[in-house]
C-alpha cells in the first residue's frame, strides 16, 4: 500500500480544486484537506489552509507537473540557503507563510 505525502500547501479550498484538477488531468491521484496550519486560526480569520497530498509513488511526476505552472521557493527567507529537508513553511506573527531552512526554522519556531 502506498502511503499520502503532502505536494503542497495552499490558501484555500478553491486553490486546492484547481492545483488537484490539474494533476486528475494528467491521471495523477490527489486530495486536498484542511491542514493543521489553520487551526490556531480558525475563527480568527477567512484563510483555510489546505494541504495536497498525492500517494508517494507519484510524487516526483506531481512535483515536476506543479513545477512547470507554478514557481517553487527552494531558499530561506531569512538567510538565504537552500530549504532542504529539514525546512518548511511556517508561519510568521503576521499570519504569512514564508519558507525557512531548519536551521532559520529552529531558531525562529523551536521546531
Amino acid at each position: 500500500m502506498d502511503d499520502t505525502v503532502r505536494l503542497s500547501i495552499v490558501s484555500d479550498e478553491g486553490e486546492a480544486e484547481v492545483v488537484c484538477g490539474l494533476l486528475r488531468a494528467e491521471g495523477i491521484r490527489c486530495f486536498h484537506r484542511v491542514t493543521d496550519l489553520s487551526a490556531p486560526m480558525r475563527g480568527a480569520s477567512l484563510i483555510e489552509w489546505r494541504e495536497i497530498l498525492v500517494l508517494a509513488s507519484e510524487l516526483p511526476r506531481a512535483r515536476e507537473l506543479l513545477d512547470s505552472i507554478e514557481p517553487i521557493v527552494e531558499v530561506c527567507t531569512r538567510c538565504g540557503h537552500a530549504i532542504g529537508e529539514e525546512g518548511g513553511w511556517y508561519r510568521e506573527e503576521s499570519g504569512e507563510l514564508n519558507p525557512y531552512c531548519g536551521v532559520c526554522a529552529g531558531r525562529l519556531f523551536g521546531s
